[in-house]
C-alpha cells in the first residue's frame, strides 16, 4: 500500500468553509421539502392552531419560532409541526407586538394559509403576546 500525504492530493482542494456552505444548502433544501410536506397536510385540514415563542440566538437577534398544531385525520391524532423561524428585526425596527404580528401574517401569506382557518393561538405569555398591544388580539381581530 502506498502512503500519500496531503501535498500529494493536488486535486483535493475542498475547504471547511465550502463543506459548511454545502451543508447549509443541503439543510435549506431539506427544510423546504419538509415544510412543503407539512403545508400539504395543513391545506387538507379545515382548521389549525399556531404556537409561537420569542427566541434569542447566539448573536442576540430576536427570532419568532412558530409551530402549527392540527388534527391529522390520516393518523387519527393531533400533531404539532415546526413552521418557521423568522428574524423579527430583519424587517422591523423593534420586536414589538406589531412586528411579531406582521411576521405571523407574512408566514401565513407565504404558506397560502387562510387566517379564517386559524382556530387557536398560544404563546409563552410574554407582554408583547398577551398585553394590550398583543399579538393574540391582532390575530383574533384578523
Amino acid at each position: 500500500m502506498k502512503e500519500s500525504s496531503l501535498h500529494d492530493q493536488k486535486y483535493f482542494a475542498y475547504t471547511v468553509q465550502a463543506t459548511l456552505r454545502d451543508i447549509f444548502i443541503l439543510l435549506a433544501c431539506l427544510g423546504e421539502t419538509v415544510k412543503s410536506f407539512v403545508l400539504e397536510q395543513i391545506h387538507q385540514r379545515p382548521c389549525f392552531g399556531l404556537m409561537t415563542d420569542e427566541v434569542e440566538d447566539i448573536a442576540v437577534k430576536e427570532n419568532l419560532a412558530t409551530f402549527i398544531h392540527f388534527y391529522n385525520d390520516d393518523e387519527g391524532e393531533v400533531q404539532t409541526r415546526f413552521l418557521s423561524l423568522q428574524v423579527v428585526l430583519e424587517k422591523h425596527a423593534s420586536p414589538n407586538a406589531h412586528a411579531k404580528f406582521s411576521c405571523l401574517l407574512e408566514e401565513l401569506d407565504n404558506a397560502k394559509m387562510p387566517g379564517t382557518s386559524l382556530t387557536g393561538f398560544s404563546s409563552d405569555g410574554a407582554a408583547a403576546m398577551i398585553g394590550k398591544k398583543l399579538v393574540s388580539l391582532h390575530v383574533s381581530n384578523k
